[in-house]
């Protein structure tokens, strides 16, 4: 007993002591990023709803509640007043780099400078830091409800082993230094599908009120969620008719004569729609509950996507429904931008897009902010799942349904989001994906086989390693099909979302020489730039700069080139830059593997 005893309490130290260095390294690689485009509203939005119970008609809650609580701990008035944000945003950020006077002066950027006096970023610093240490927090949180989830379904391994994939995944620790609302929902998304899990797998009323308790916040953390229901719905149907003890245990709900088993599923069905939409409801201050349909756009904003203004107009506009109209009207408004209202462009393996993103963009994305040890691991879960499935009669173990459960939500999830966001705003979406696709492939700490076993623990430490090397650019990331190439394939949200100025401070700092965000015709000297401006916003003025191999990054994203050479005019007009023997000619470019995945 003592040596068993002995055990249990280093285990729950390893596990602890995993937590604490996953905190410190998301904390610390974030300590000294800039302001993300969107955070500006957010904070605005969140210092209103807790200061005067204001709810954003198209934002939605979570991200208020969680970017509103740094002002007002620190004591701060409203954002925009305190910090003098819109100065500093100038420019997607460039303001910033004039007010520490680092961006270069040119006529390009002139008017950047010209708008940041009198600002203070004491304040920004304090708000951010505060920011990127409550989603340094929230992530812990997740990491242990991955690892109670992996040790519930799988064992005690695989729980340590899920939570470590987690841990020390780039791209997952990257969520959280963009400052949006992705950190939160996929807070509450693993949480959700968590104890829908348990409910399934040990029916109970008490985990029915608190999964759907937890589903009404998932929705309000984001209305990219809102589809989410349907997945878990699907799921208890499935459960319902492949596991016995789920179907047995759900008859004790509701204790009538004659038991009738669909009819029981269906009032669960109805007890989760109305305790979730209670859960909205008050998140949402309950204001405006049970107006008419046809009463939510008297004033501004108004419905603006085209199945909202259907139902305004239809028999259903006349009907009070029992929601709140500030959560609908953030579902209309994501529902209008991605029916193109907004208007995109889209960088994205060396093209841009307008309109629709091509459908090969969420796979290659997956595939590139993924490290290697994972998408192995996950190939192997699959191989494994298929030969179990083919030799066992134990299909509708409780382990396997574990897995189908995992991987029919993470299924799910991908093609929900890419089928119906056609407009991209970058990977991060993909974000509630990756814990599902971590408690998966945990299952494999169970093989019996020691080569295989060893294949586990040794893709496991590389994954590790994989993230050391990483630290701090986590944003960033991508494997090995792309490594610091990044800016041949993406733009913004996939490699920085502005959120890598106070580094490229840092950079300049450190070498004075380099000119950031030079004149277009520079002829010699160091620059760099933004992967943004080198590929969309300023790429007619800095695009030919991606001919050439860059001699360093900054924040391992921005290229840095030394410039030698001259421009010519032609007798045409057009100016042609003839680049110095000392300049080298690029030689990388887009990998095949993934130019293939494109292509079809």
């Amino acid at each position: 007993m003592e040596k068993e005893g002995r055990f249990k309490l280093n285990y729950n130290i390893l596990v602890i002591a995993i937590l604490i260095i996953h905190f410190i390294l998301a904390y610390s690689s974030a300590w000294n990023l800039s302001v993300p485009v969107d955070f500006a509203q957010n904070m605005g939005a969140g210092y209103k709803y807790f200061k005067e119970g204001w709810v954003s008609p198209t934002s939605t809650t979570s991200q208020g509640h969680i970017f509103g609580i740094a002002p007002i701990i620190l004591g701060l008035g409203p954002f925009s007043d305190e910090v003098g944000f819109t100065k500093l945003k100038a420019g997607n950020g460039k303001g910033l780099l004039a007010l520490y006077g680092a961006l270069d002066r040119n006529e390009l950027n002139q008017e950047f400078y010209s708008g940041i006096e009198g600002v203070d970023d004491s304040n920004l610093k304090k708000i951010l830091r505060l920011s990127y240490f409550i989603e340094s927090l929230l992530s812990v949180i997740t990491a242990w409800i991955i690892y109670l989830w992996a040790k519930e379904a799988f064992g005690k391994n695989s729980g340590l082993f899920a939570m470590s994939f987690y841990a020390f995944s780039p791209f997952m620790t990257s969520i959280t230094h963009s400052l949006h609302s992705d950190n939160s929902v996929r807070l509450f998304t693993v949480l959700t599908f968590y104890l829908f899990w348990k409910f399934i797998m040990n029916p109970s009323k008490k985990m029915l009120i608190f999964a759907s308790i937890s589903m009404g916040a998932m929705l309000s953390a984001k209305v990219s969620t809102a589809y989410y229901p349907a997945i878990i719905m699907a799921l208890l149907l499935f459960a319902f008719y492949a596991r016995d003890e789920f179907k047995s245990g759900i008859s004790q709900f509701f204790k009538t004569k004659n038991q009738k088993p669909m009819r029981n599923l269906i009032l669960i069905f109805i007890v989760i729609f109305a305790v979730t939409l209670l859960t909205v409801n008050s998140l949402y201050l309950f204001k405006g509950v049970f107006t008419k349909l046809s009463d939510y756009s008297e004033g501004e904003p108004r419905f603006q996507s085209a199945i909202f203004k259907t139902l305004q107009g239809s028999f259903t506009g006349d009907l009070p429904l029992p929601v709140s109209p500030y959560y609908l009207l953030g579902v209309d408004y994501g529902k209008a931008w991605t029916e193109g209202s907004q208007g995109t462009y889209l960088y994205y393996m060396g093209n841009i897009y307008t309109g629709d993103a091509p459908k090969s963009y969420y796979p290659v994305s997956l595939i590139t902010k993924a490290t290697l040890p994972v998408l192995a691991l996950f190939l192997l879960l699959h191989i494994f799942l298929i030969l179990s499935f083919m030799s066992s009669d134990m299909i509708w173990s409780k382990m396997n349904i574990s897995l189908i459960y995992l991987l029919f939500a993470a299924y799910s999830i991908f093609l929900f989001t890419a089928i119906t966001t056609k407009l991209v705003s970058g990977p991060r979406h993909l974000s509630m994906i990756f814990p599902l696709i971590f408690i998966s492939i945990s299952w494999l700490a169970n093989l019996k086989n020691m080569k295989l076993k060893l294949l586990f623990y040794s893709l496991l430490a590389l994954h590790i390693i994989t993230y050391l090397f990483a630290y701090p650019f986590f944003i960033p990331y991508f494997n090995q099909f792309v490594g610091n190439d990044g800016y041949l394939y993406f733009r913004e949200s996939e490699i920085s979302y502005h959120e890598e100025y106070y580094r490229a401070i840092e950079y300049k700092n450190k070498n004075p020489s380099v000119a950031l965000f030079p004149n277009c015709f520079v002829e010699n000297g160091i620059v760099s730039m933004s992967p943004n401006d080198l590929n969309f916003q300023r790429a007619g003025c800095y695009g030919w700069l991606k001919n050439f191999e860059p001699t360093d990054y900054i924040a391992g994203s921005w290229p840095v080139y030394k410039v030698e050479g001259k421009w010519v005019q032609n007798e045409g007009g057009q100016a042609n830059f003839i680049p110095s023997p000392s300049m080298k000619l690029r030689k990388s470019g887009i990998n095949p593997v993934l130019q293939w995945i494109a292509d079809s």
